[in-house]
């Protein structure tokens, strides 16, 4: 009996230990490795799952698309660390003004994205400008070259803003506007500013 018992705690244990690797490895396939947000495979999954249950449920679901300004210019003075120590601070901001179920995710490079499920437009404006405001406001400290000391460096964003099924009648068409309402409403009328695709 004794010996019955060890070989069933054994295989218990390589069972528990073997579903602990699979959500482990699961958790890092959904997660960018530099930000710890959601990556662009997540987003992909999530925003079409909104976007359905929207449909289900009728309500709205708005999608903020993110660039930080001239951020080449940092890599280019500063070096890729301060510019990795700048994606890092700009994420946490980012989680830190938005909601609870609101889901941040790295798009690419230095561009997020943020899934506002049940939110309209309008209050999806509100939490955009919050957002670019915070930004705005606020310095991120990054290691200078050869030195130990801490610069600050102020940045902005540049911010589209879509909503499914208002301005969208699909999950393709709601990124595609928030980019384009990002690059148009947004980058080619100045930047540090939230464009909305409906107003294009």
């Amino acid at each position: 009996d004794v010996k019955m018992v060890q070989i069933l705690s054994n295989q218990l244990s390589i069972g528990w230990w073997n579903a602990r690797r699979f959500t482990e490895t699961h958790e890092k396939s959904m997660s960018d490795p530099l930000t710890g947000l959601y990556n662009y495979r997540y987003f992909e999954t999530v925003i079409e799952r909104c976007c359905r249950r929207a449909d289900y449920v009728q309500e709205s679901v708005t999608l903020l698309l993110i660039d930080l300004d001239f951020f080449k210019q940092i890599n280019d003075s500063y070096g890729h660390v301060a510019g990795n120590t700048v994606l890092r601070a700009v994420s946490q901001l980012i989680k830190e003004q938005v909601r609870e179920d609101d889901v941040v995710c790295r798009y690419g490079g230095e561009e997020f994205t943020v899934i506002l499920p049940s939110t309209t437009l309008e209050i999806g404006l509100q939490i955009a400008e919050r957002l670019r405001n915070a930004v705005e406001c606020t310095p991120f400290l990054i290691p200078s070259m050869g030195h130990k000391a801490m610069l600050p460096v102020h940045l902005t964003v540049s911010i589209g803003a879509s909503s499914y099924p208002g301005s969208a009648d699909s999950a393709l068409n709601l990124v595609r506007n928030a980019d384009r309402a990002m690059y148009v409403g947004s980058k080619q009328r100045g930047r540090n500013r939230v464009g909305v695709y409906e107003s294009l």
